[in-house]
């Protein structure tokens, strides 16, 4: 996570959840970090900085299971295939500072 550094006030995406591992490594990450958070910060983390999606339907559970059993009180999650999205139809509200993934092969 020191190569990304995350910053409180960006976005993190991962485009394939899985157990939400990457995501939960960017939180502990980011509460390390900056111990000494405001409430607002603290309100940024939880509602405004995780996001992802996954197809796997049993997967998707357990990566929401997991982000909020690690602190994350409400993972911004859907539950759908990202590589069925059309690029084109990307808007620039849909966009994320940092992308964490584990490509799908």
């Amino acid at each position: 996570m020191k190569v990304v550094a995350p910053k409180i006030g960006e976005t993190i995406y991962d485009g394939a959840v899985g157990s939400g591992g990457f995501l939960v490594e960017a939180y502990d990450y980011l509460t390390t970090t900056y111990p000494k958070r405001s409430l607002k910060d603290d309100d940024i983390l939880q509602k405004k900085t995780f996001y992802g999606k996954e197809v796997k339907s049993l997967a998707y559970i357990i990566g929401i299971m997991n982000m909020i059993l690690h602190g994350i009180e409400a993972p911004n999650i859907k539950h759908t295939n990202t590589l069925a999205e059309n690029i084109n139809d990307i808007q620039e509200k849909d966009r994320h500072d940092i992308i964490l993934a584990n490509p799908p092969f």
